[in-house]
């Protein structure tokens, strides 16, 4: 059994979705049969914004095959949308970018722009909603007024300065966007973590002027992660056509940067529901060639699927690996009535639990995989249909299927929660911290169910549980409520996720120092997606306060020695 998956990081494609992918993406037989599965289902009215995105690049591929009649008008007015609109952004964007370097601000252009550039056949094939560059950190202030004397002004009240974590957004009159990034990505920050990316940047002519792009390995792990932070799928797109116009593309080193910022598990993931798109370039070997390549990643990605009781497909080898002790701890084990590793592990508390639901070709759930010790808590996760349902069956002990009548079990979708109970602790002894402007910092925090009723998230679910903070000036005035959160429940493929009341959860939680100098406050809370913020619930919740001291002037957001 494959480690491979684990996938809560992705967005489920789906059926119209992936039609629409092996079209653009598959060999011409395969493709044209997916094209006309699409174009029978297709509705433009309901199209998710993801695919139509696509749509460009489909129109292009088969405006002269008859199975495009139906749509073809369709479909042309959107191509003749994005080709105007990205023509606008372009010539907008070529004005600042030529600006900004001839006032000597040297400057990276990366996703949309790069990729339409360098490896798509017309910028119109690419939808954009603003242009991306990354410039050095001791240049935003000089870059941003540049872009205000060309009538760029920032896109959002200017309060939200304070917490932007990687880059400033601006916009202009034609309600285009133009981004300015000082750390190409948004999970990863810090002095060095660009310094690759600069050193090995390509330049190419673009209308005259001379300027700098990321290589395609490095645009590939830009458009994998912000694909999947942000849910959509034109990544899967992005990274079809730039494996099919670079020669020898380069996985280690993807793989390597990957590495660096701490972000494998989720190309690995990514990498996982890009393969069936173009098994030619990433098969199953592969992948697991890569994952066997990271031991500490391998090992890692067992234990958290035991932990979390994720077992369906675990095998008995597998399960013995981890008791890497050899006979010696075995019997010791065994003499003292100790619980194996693997017991250990499925029972830890600090993780959420799961249950894998198996459904029936009418899409009922026909079959529940789960660790027996989580049957009492049955009736609070799902719908049971007691006349169907005579007992749930008891002294049972370890793990295995449920099998029941179609129609006993239904999801229980969680609209609100009984109470909203949660205690939060920051792992660390420092209750006041001293930060640069715009300094990343990571918090480890641990959150505790302390309601009675468990928290439940189902498969697509967007009702998910995070961790976050309110940011706060020194009299105590809130200046930022919604800052990024760390989801530490979320939604799974296939699984029902729980935490139990009395569990307590670790998470990490990145904030960044505000751009002013001052003191702050930082307020922890935890959030419901689309439901409630706890301490609006239950305002008796007393969630710890961190003090931000910011010093030093907006210049040291960070250390200022990357390469000139």
């Amino acid at each position: 059994m494959t480690l491979l998956t684990i996938l809560d990081y992705m967005p489920t494609v789906q059926p119209l979705q992936r039609w629409l992918l092996e079209a653009l993406i598959c060999d011409d037989q395969q493709s044209r049969a997916a094209f006309e599965k699409w174009q029978h289902q297709v509705d433009f009215d309901t199209l998710d914004y993801s695919s139509y995105r696509l749509i460009p690049a489909l129109f292009r591929k088969f405006a002269d095959d008859p199975l495009c009649t139906t749509h073809h008008s369709r479909m042309k007015g959107i191509y003749r949308y994005f080709f105007y609109r990205n023509n606008m952004l372009a010539q907008q964007a070529h004005q600042a970018i030529s600006a900004l370097l001839e006032s000597g601000i040297d400057l990276l252009i990366f996703k949309g722009l790069a990729l339409g550039l360098r490896h798509y056949d017309k910028l119109a094939l690419r939808p954009m909603g603003d242009v991306d560059v990354l410039i050095r950190p001791d240049d935003v202030q000089p870059a941003e007024t540049i872009l205000n004397q060309l009538g760029w002004r920032y896109r959002y009240e200017a309060e939200d300065k304070l917490v932007d974590w990687h880059s400033h957004d601006y916009i202009n009159d034609s309600n285009n966007g133009f981004d300015l990034h000082w750390n190409a990505l948004v999970e990863s920050g810090g002095k060095d973590c660009d310094q690759a990316i600069w050193k090995r940047a390509e330049t190419m002519v673009w209308l005259g002027q001379e300027v700098r792009l990321m290589r395609p390995e490095d645009l590939a792990l830009m458009a994998i992660i912000n694909g999947i932070r942000d849910k959509h799928l034109l990544w899967i797109y992005d990274l079809a056509v730039i494996l099919k116009n670079t020669r020898a593309f380069n996985w280690q080193l993807l793989w390597e940067e990957a590495g660096q910022r701490q972000l494998r598990s989720q190309v690995l993931d990514a990498l996982q529901v890009f393969s069936p798109f173009l098994p030619r370039h990433l098969d199953s070997r592969f992948l697991n060639k890569l994952l066997d390549s990271d031991p500490v990643l391998n090992h890692k990605r067992l234990e958290r699927l035991i932990k979390e009781n994720r077992t369906l497909a675990l095998d008995a080898d597998q399960r013995q690996s981890l008791e890497t002790a050899g006979p010696v701890r075995r019997l010791t084990d065994a003499l003292f009535n100790r619980p194996s590793t693997y017991m250990r592990l499925s029972s830890d508390p600090g993780t959420p639990k799961h249950i894998h639901c198996r459904l029936d070709n009418a899409g009922r759930i026909d079959g529940l995989y789960l660790h027996w010790q989580h049957l009492p808590r049955l009736r609070d996760l799902v719908y049971i249909d007691e006349d169907k349902l005579s007992a749930l069956p008891s002294n049972v002990s370890g793990e295995g299927w449920l099998s029941i009548k179609p129609g006993t079990v239904t999801i229980r979708e969680q609209v609100a929660l009984q109470d909203y109970r949660a205690k939060i602790t920051v792992k660390s002894e420092q209750t006041q911290l001293e930060l640069s402007p715009g300094e990343p910092l990571r918090l480890t925090l641990q959150v505790e169910n302390s309601s009675q009723c468990c928290w439940v998230v189902n498969e697509h679910s967007e009702k998910q549980y995070g961790v976050s903070g309110h940011l706060l000036d020194a009299e105590g005035t809130l200046l930022k409520w919604d800052l990024p959160r760390e989801y530490f429940l979320k939604s799974i493929p296939a699984h029902i996720a729980f935490i139990a009341p009395g569990q307590r959860i670790d998470c990490r939680l990145d904030i960044t120092g505000p751009t002013e100098p001052g003191s702050y406050t930082l307020q922890f809370d935890v959030v419901h997606e689309k439901v409630a913020w706890f301490s609006k619930r239950q305002p008796a919740n007393e969630f710890p306060k961190i003090s931000l001291e910011v010093t030093s002037n907006k210049q040291a957001r960070i250390a200022n020695d990357l390469p000139s």
